[in-house]
């Protein structure tokens, strides 16, 4: 979907459009492969360890999870909760939450 640069020399933030899961981590794996061989191609390293280096800016791997159903209608949200959040979208994040250390 696009790149930018980010703070630290020779970071960039890529993004990928929404997709469904299994196509969302077959692009990630291409992306990934695909940045190595032409970093090697040219003599170069890639790696996509969160903080490589003391004392500079770290990198992360940074998922947006959405669900809607077969209309496009966003399930995450509910117009008439003063934060806008779901019970889906609440029992999702406790989910996510409670199994951290997995």
């Amino acid at each position: 979907e696009g790149w930018q640069h980010e703070h630290g020399p020779g970071q960039l933030e890529l993004n990928v459009p929404p997709l469904p899961l299994a196509e969302a981590a077959d692009a990630l794996y291409g992306i990934r492969n695909a940045l190595r061989e032409a970093a090697q191609a040219e003599g170069f390293a890639v790696t996509f360890m969160a903080k490589p280096w003391n004392g500079r800016n770290g990198s992360a791997c940074q998922i947006n999870v959405s669900l809607a159903d077969a209309d496009g209608l966003n399930l995450f949200a509910d117009p008439s909760d003063p934060q806008r959040i779901s019970p889906l979208c609440r029992a999702f994040v406790a989910g996510v939450l409670a199994h951290l250390d997995e």
